[in-house]
């Protein structure tokens, strides 16, 4: 009996040597997932010659608008500051005649509008935007103004929204065209009266000085864009950052625009 399981055995491994190794149907799959990053791009677009000696009523040609260099559809806003200076750098008055007037008329492009809450229609009055939207649906491929906020350093900075989506090799439209000195702003010394002496001579005339001063200032306006990709997460947090506004206000802005662009769907911009 030994005898025969010991033959038995051996012959299993006989069978084992000469069939190989035992085997199942089997597949190895493998696939590659490619992910393409886009290129992101912008530009700020300007046709702008300076001016070295400006005049009441003189208009400046200044075109301003944002391009997508890329191809990733993207979201735009704009911080545009003002400034007059004198020649020592002090700020100089943003206006004049009570506030209403500005020593230096933006004339806005065509699709310029602001965002209607009472308070900053009040606020950009004297700016002479014409047009004003309840929504950013109201105003499709438009800058909307959403704040206006008077620095510390007396400048002046104007926050502008576009109401669209820009995408490859697309553009805003003109948030500016053109900027004019005032007509109404009077020279430093608007009379001298001089009297004659006795012995013929002229004396120190006494002036009559207008309330403000501009001969010799200077104006800057500084562009500021901010572009985003246009997704919803990326417009809440870039946007938010950007904005200065109270927290309810900027939450009304940013959601307001999410659901014009129904980026709030995050679905593909059509």
């Amino acid at each position: 009996m030994k005898k025969r399981a010991a033959l038995g055995l051996a012959g299993l491994a006989a069978v084992a040597a000469i069939g190989g190794t035992w085997a199942y149907w089997n597949q190895n799959l493998s696939v590659d997932n490619n992910f393409q990053a886009g290129n992101f791009d912008s530009d700020i677009y300007e046709e702008f010659t300076p001016e070295e000696n400006w005049l009441p009523g003189e208009k400046v040609d200044k075109l301003v608008k944002v391009t997508n260099s890329g191809n990733v559809d993207m979201a735009v806003m704009v911080k545009l500051t003002q400034r007059w200076e004198d020649e020592e750098k002090n700020a100089s008055s943003l206006t004049f005649s009570n506030g209403q007037e500005y020593a230096a008329q933006v004339q806005w492009g065509e699709n310029v509008a602001v965002f209607a809450s009472p308070e900053l229609v009040a606020e950009a009055a004297p700016l002479k935007i014409s047009k004003t939207v309840d929504s950013f649906a109201e105003a499709e491929n438009m800058w909307v103004l959403t704040e206006v906020n008077d620095m510390q350093d007396g400048s002046q900075q104007l926050c502008f929204v576009y109401s669209g989506i820009i995408k490859e090799n697309g553009s805003t439209n003109n948030l500016v065209e053109s900027v004019t000195m005032n007509p109404l702003i009077k020279s430093s010394v608007t009379d001298k009266v001089y009297t004659v002496g006795e012995d013929g001579t002229l004396s120190q005339p006494k002036e009559t000085k207008s309330e403000f001063k501009y001969e010799a200032d200077q104006y800057t306006m500084t562009i500021n864009a901010k572009t985003v990709q246009a997704t919803s997460d990326a417009v809440k947090e870039v946007f938010g950052e950007a904005l200065s506004m109270e927290e309810e206000a900027e939450e009304i802005v940013i959601n307001d625009f999410l659901d014009a662009t129904e980026l709030n769907s995050e679905k593909p911009v059509q």
